[in-house]
């Protein structure tokens, strides 16, 4: 779960702020998630419904926009955070107040700090991994999104030097074999091509020769 945060939070914004990249999207790893479980004969005895329990867990995790901050030339958005990053303070929500007395979370549920069902496992050389499908732009050259892509792995920012990221498939591979072939058959051509104009070249001169014998030849024979 830790290697899937480190790839979706700090290595994918770095690879998507590469000129010709679209998006570069984390495949594998566990992804974080935050099971409420709510106990039934709890909500019942408290007349509390599975959507109260809904609307104040949401109620209270929301960035709500505060207002503007004017600074010089700078015109930014303040927004007021209140997304959980922890459990405990999830059991901590009111659900609703009964004589007076405030319902909360953790009494009608058990908070639990999991990950969601994983469908797809990744391995490299037989550890856990994660891969990042690098996406480039319509237009975009492949052969230098992918030269950029693999200097950035070499300089990731914030990675911990016990993940190592490497290139897993390279798509450009066809593109420069391609390349390749047709440089090496526009050289074959290229010398076929002098090759033929050298034979050419010496045949008529070869002709200009017999006929210049030729013309000594008929000019000794008038004399």
């Amino acid at each position: 779960r830790a290697l899937y945060d480190l790839a979706y939070n700090v290595i994918e914004p770095q690879l998507e702020h590469i000129d010709g990249v679209t998006s570069a999207q984390v495949v594998g790893g566990k992804i974080r998630e935050i099971y409420i479980n709510v106990d039934r004969n709890r909500i019942e005895a408290l007349k509390i419904s599975l959507q109260e329990v809904f609307n104040a867990v949401a109620s209270s995790n929301l960035i709500v926009i505060s207002g503007d901050l004017k600074s010089g030339v700078y015109d930014s958005s303040l927004k007021t955070e209140s997304e959980f990053n922890i459990v405990e303070p999830i059991g901590n929500v009111v659900v609703k107040t009964v004589n007076g007395i405030p319902i909360r979370i953790r009494e009608l549920a058990l908070v639990e700090d999991s990950y969601q069902e994983q469908t797809e496992i990744v391995r490299n050389n037989g550890k856990p991994g994660v891969i990042l499908r690098v996406q480039k732009a319509s237009g975009a050259n492949t052969v230098a999104v992918v030269n950029a892509v693999v200097k950035a792995l070499k300089n990731l920012k914030q990675v911990p030097k016990s993940v190592k990221a490497s290139l897993a498939l390279d798509q450009s591979l066809y593109i420069r074999q391609s390349i390749s072939g047709l440089e090496q058959e526009a050289i074959l051509g290229a010398m076929l091509a002098t090759l033929v104009i050298l034979f050419v070249s010496r045949r008529d001169r070869n002709y200009e020769c017999y006929a210049c014998v030729g013309y000594r030849k008929d000019k000794r024979n008038r004399n």
